[in-house]
């Protein structure tokens, strides 16, 4: 393992003559006769550019002393008649010491060859301009020494600047990105990434391992800050993410992610979602923040009709008007402390969302609720699980157990009935096997804002557990139905 520089002002010289020409979108560049740029030693694989440029690019060829051959190809205005070009000379030039700082991240992550434990310094405060490149690796790392990739700050500060500000990756608006495709156990810090056109985001990850992402920011992105395709292990933490057209995240068949401690922003160039999940993706967010600046256009997190995608919260919060849009069955968010809040959760599902309730609760009963909400989607053939319960070692004799349920404003259309409201419970019915059978209750609630007990009565055929849960199968002009959280023996009305 070893630790390598990164520096773009480190020069090894400049090239000498006169009249030289960049021509925008083209690979050539030329002297108008006065060039010496094979008596100065110039050769591929060394880095070139303009004097006072803002991008340095690789040379792919020398031709002669007045003509060689760049890659990419030249993204910014034609500049003609200069007489010095600055030269990077990577034979001398080899990133191991400060000194001998490389000046393009690529490098470090392409041109040489990295080993796991691998660490790039870059010098803090930097703009890399990437313009019209995909920077791209070729190695992995390993599970207990990944290759990393870091930008300086006053803590690790090799260069004793002093300084906090990121290293920035600035892809000028073309349509280029980072892309690590089948590239495990890397770890990126205090980069950000932005002004990326490439529709697969600023940084892509596909069949790419446990990877690390740490206090990275993705800003101004045509599409996606980060895209992620089949990424077990990923992890995103202290990141930013705002003004990405799309989407701060993006996973996709199998990609996902475990985020903590990031912030998500509409922006200026306001960004549909935070966090958009389709296909199978599926994410797990601890003390994020989805809107709290500036809103997001749809949601804080988005789905597609395609692929279940689950995504669980933990003391995150919430304040985009929408939390979750385009839900698919099978697609869900579970919010434990949601907005931050101790002992508050809350679920949003395709039919429907639950919350847990301590304003509206049953006098004399348990100190919170479930609060029901159901949608359009909550019909009697697709029911919302309102709430589960287990209770060990039953006794093998006739037992009844309820629960308090009211619908809180009253509804034209009248009650829920018993099958499309109710209770059940899931018993052992065979004295030695493991077969199970169902219980249902019967009642029904006939006056609103009234708690109404829903008991059910079975006789398990052995001392074992019993499932318990209330089911919602309709959705009237009511706002919601509340349970009393708390399962009775008895009828406690």
């Amino acid at each position: 393992m070893a630790t390598l520089y990164i520096d773009n002002t480190n020069k090894t010289g400049d090239l000498t003559g006169a009249d030289w020409t960049f021509t925008n979108g083209s690979t050539a560049v030329a002297s108008a006769g006065n060039g010496t740029c094979q008596t100065d030693g110039l050769v591929a694989g060394d880095y070139v550019r303009a004097n006072g440029g803002t991008q340095w690019y690789k040379v792919a060829s020398v031709t002669n002393e007045d003509n060689f051959v760049i890659t990419p190809a030249f993204q910014q205005a034609t500049i003609a008649g200069i007489a010095t070009i600055n030269w990077q000379d990577v034979s001398v030039k080899n990133g191991t010491s400060i000194a001998n700082a490389w000046v393009h991240p690529a490098l470090y992550t392409t041109d040489t060859v990295r080993t796991a434990g691998d660490i790039g310094k870059m010098r803090a405060n930097q703009t890399h301009v990437l313009a019209g490149l995909d920077l791209v690796a070729d190695e992995d790392g390993t599970v207990a020494a990944r290759i990393e990739l870091k930008g300086c700050d006053s803590v690790d500060d090799p260069w004793s600047d002093a300084s906090d500000a990121h290293v920035t990756f600035d892809f000028s608006d073309t349509s280029f990105q980072c892309s690590w495709i089948g590239d495990e156990y890397w770890q990126f810090k205090n980069i950000d990434f932005i002004q990326s056109a490439d529709p697969n985001g600023a940084l892509l990850f596909d069949n790419s391992y446990l990877i690390k992402v740490i206090n990275c920011v993705f800003r101004d992105n045509a599409a996606f800050g980060i895209y992620l395709r089949s990424t077990p292990g990923f992890i995103i933490d202290s990141c930013s993410f705002y003004s990405n057209l799309s989407a701060g995240v993006f996973g996709y068949i199998g990609g996902g992610a475990r985020i903590y401690n990031s912030v998500f922003n509409g922006g200026v160039a306001t960004q549909n979602s935070g966090i958009y999940a389709t296909y199978g993706s599926v994410f797990y967010l601890e003390d994020c923040d989805f809107g709290s600046t500036t809103a997001h256009n749809v949601a804080s997190i988005r789905s597609t009709t395609s692929g279940a995608s689950p995504i669980h919260a933990r003391r995150c919060l919430f304040s985009d008007a929408v939390i979750l849009s385009g839900i698919w069955p099978g697609t869900y968010l579970k919010s434990e402390d949601h907005n931050q809040v101790e002992g508050v959760h809350y679920s949003e599902y395709y039919n429907g969302t639950i919350k847990k309730e301590t304003t509206e609760v049953r006098g004399g009963g348990a100190l919170t609720s479930i609060k029901v909400t159901p949608n359009a989607n909550c019909v009697a053939n697709f029911p919302i699980m309102a709430m589960e319960w287990e209770e060990q070692a039953v006794p093998a004799s006739e037992q009844t157990r309820g629960v308090a349920i009211k619908q809180g404003l009253a509804d034209p259309t009248g009650f829920p009935t018993n099958v499309q409201l109710w209770l059940e419970a899931e018993y052992y019915n065979h004295a030695t096997n493991d077969t199970v059978a169902t219980a249902v209750s019967t009642a029904t609630i006939s006056v609103y804002n009234t708690w109404t007990w829903f008991p059910v009565t079975y006789t398990p055929a052995q001392v074992q557990k019993v499932r318990y849960r209330v089911w919602l199968g309709v959705k009237k002009s009511a706002e919601a139905y509340y349970i009393d959280n708390q399962l009775y023996d008895a009828n406690p009305i």
